[in-house]
């Protein structure tokens, strides 16, 4: 295999397949933090009501899911 080929590797803690360029590979702690549980759901809504929410998200640019959680949220903490 040479320098510039790919390769796959193993982290140490999460066990995720992850590529390898030439230098480095996966490090501890790096990438995005967690922002808490993540659980899959599926929700029904009018599609009124998804339209204006992708509207919402594209007027914020922010993706559905953080336009959803901010919304859940700001409902909890009242």
């Amino acid at each position: 295999m040479s320098n510039n080929e790919p390769r796959l590797g193993i982290p140490r803690n999460d066990g995720q397949l992850s590529i390898i360029l030439n230098k480095g590979g996966a490090r501890s702690g790096s990438g995005k933090k967690r922002l808490g549980l993540t659980k899959k759901t599926s929700l029904t809504l009018t599609e009124d009501i998804w339209k204006k929410i992708e509207s919402y998200c594209k007027e914020h640019k922010i993706s559905q899911s953080e336009a959803l959680r901010n919304m859940i949220n700001h409902y909890f903490e009242k």
